[in-house]
């Protein structure tokens, strides 16, 4: 008896193609009903942990179990086109301090120089 079906179309079955396996003999019936059940144990193994219910406490919820975060819509910070507003950099400086290292810290190579600098400002607050 040959069997004209995979497991996979037994997802869409239908009542007349349910009707054509079952004249098709015992065979194709069991093969069917056996294809189903591995299919539906494969859905329950993936599935999250049958102790979860909707009352559980997300915190006592392991997170691999959990639906992935939704990322934000909404872009932060400003509108495109408008002003930006920053601290203005003080008049005049006391100190300069350069920071550069020798040596890379990981092999010890001597460092290559910088195409650019950055500058930063520490501004001290006196004491009141």
């Amino acid at each position: 008896m040959k069997i004209s079906f995979s497991a996979e179309q037994l997802l869409e079955m239908d009542a007349a193609w349910a009707k054509e396996i079952f004249s098709q003999g015992e065979e194709a019936v069991v093969f069917a009903l056996l294809a189903l059940a591995k299919r539906a144990n494969e859905a329950a193994s993936n599935s999250a942990d049958p102790s979860v219910s909707p009352a559980t406490p997300s915190a006592m919820i392991p997170t691999y179990q959990k639906p992935p975060v939704k990322k934000r819509k909404k872009k932060s910070g400003t509108k495109t086109g408008h002003a930006g507003s920053r601290r203005e950099s003080p008049e005049r400086a006391d100190h300069f301090k350069t920071h550069r290292a020798a040596t890379c810290p990981d092999c010890g190579n001597p460092l290559n120089r910088c195409r650019e600098t950055r500058k930063r400002y520490i501004e001290e607050i006196p004491d009141v």
